[in-house]
């Protein structure tokens, strides 16, 4: 599962500090795995450690069951 990798990948970055980067990879998870919830969490934490906090709560959104 290629969503893993980029999810993986976007945690390393994440520890880093390389949150654009960060985000790029998770973005790519979902793209691949729209239901990937744990993607959609992390990228929020990560735009939250941007002080994007609107982007956050879109993917906190998107991470609640329907």
């Amino acid at each position: 599962m290629y969503a893993k990798a980029f999810f993986n990948r976007g945690i390393a970055h994440y520890f880093k500090s390389e949150f654009d980067q960060a985000i790029v990879d998770y973005t790519q998870a979902i793209q691949l795995y729209p239901k990937y919830v744990n993607a959609y969490i992390n990228r929020g934490f990560t735009y939250i450690y941007k002080d994007e906090y609107d982007q956050a709560i879109v993917d906190y959104t998107q991470a609640i069951p329907a």
